[in-house]
This record gives C-alpha cells, sequence and structure tokens, in this order.
C-alpha cells in the first residue's frame, strides 16, 4: 500500500530558522513524503519512507498505553502517546538532535498513518 502526504514545516522552526537568520531560499516550508507500508500485523506497522531524497524505515508498535517508534536509522526508541497527535513540534522536541527535515517527515508519515489505519 502507497500513502501520499505533504509535509509542512512546523511554524516554531520556522521561526527559529528566521531568527537564526538563515534566508528563505535555503529551505522549503512544505514537501511530499510518500509512504510505503512494507508490513503489519495487529501491533505493528513497518513502512519505507521517501522524502526530500532520503529514503527512510521506520516501525510503530502498539504497546499496552501508546505506541512506540523506531527509526532504522537512529538507535533510539520514541514513545507517542497518540499517532494522531504527534505533531512535528513534539517529533522536534523529541528528536532536536536529528535532521529537522527528516523529524518533521517521519510525523507526518506516523500521523498519515494513524488515518490510513483507523483501529491501529
Amino acid at each position: 500500500m502507497i500513502l501520499e502526504a505533504r509535509c509542512q514545516a512546523s511554524e516554531s522552526w520556522l521561526k527559529k530558522m528566521e531568527e537564526a537568520g538563515t534566508p528563505v531560499y535555503e529551505y522549503e516550508d512544505e514537501w511530499p513524503v510518500t509512504i510505503e507500508i512494507k508490513g503489519q500485523t495487529p501491533n505493528s506497522i513497518e513502512a519505507r519512507v521517501l522524502a526530500k531524497d532520503k529514503d527512510m524505515n521506520i516501525f510503530i508498535i502498539k504497546c499496552d498505553k501508546g505506541y512506540k517508534l523506531q527509526w532504522r536509522d537512529v538507535k533510539e526508541t520514541y514513545a507517542i502517546d497518540e499517532l494522531s497527535l504527534f505533531t512535528n513540534d513534539k517529533a522536534l522536541d523529541m528528536m532536536d538532535t536529528l535532521n529537522p527535515f527528516d523529524v518533521q517527515s517521519i510525523a507526518t508519515t506516523v500521523r498519515k498513518i494513524s488515518e490510513a489505519f483507523p483501529d491501529f
């Protein structure tokens, strides 16, 4: 299954970029995200995420309370209370040392998966 989404950069992140003096032409405020669902079980979803010339793989694991996000390129697991409420700002706060474009693309993917699989 292929899902398409548009990622909009977080308003607070855009403001930080502006305050830092980064010229607007050096970054985009919106970009396409393609999500390929590679596998699904009752308790997990594996997806390939294509965004901004990056190819990333994520796993979302359903737990007793909330979800765990595992991103294959990063050796950490992130706790998410509710998939549909995983905003770009929450993702940026949680993963503040990672590439902000990648993080926001992943946040958009998580929300899109929650729309496509409402019972998950």
